[in-house]
């Protein structure tokens, strides 16, 4: 997690570091709640391959997430 750090520091505005980290942090914080969540909801209805098959797909959806956040700096 140290290079999203970094990540999201050099993506603050001046003055503002401690609102990024703070809704970095939280959003870090939701996935970990949430996650368990979701994914017992989806094991329950459509199966264990289900939730293999929707974290593929979010790795996918963060590859060019990543690559658009981490081009300018």
């Amino acid at each position: 997690m140290p290079p999203l750090n970094v990540l999201a520091m050099h993506v603050a505005q001046s003055g503002k570091s401690g609102q990024y980290f703070g809704l970095f942090f939280m959003s870090w914080s939701a996935s970990a709640l949430l996650s368990p969540v979701l994914s017992g909801q989806l094991y329950g209805q459509f199966g264990g391959h289900s939730v293999w098959l929707m974290s593929a797909l979010l790795v996918l959806l963060s590859i060019p997430l990543t690559w658009q956040a981490t081009r300018n700096t």
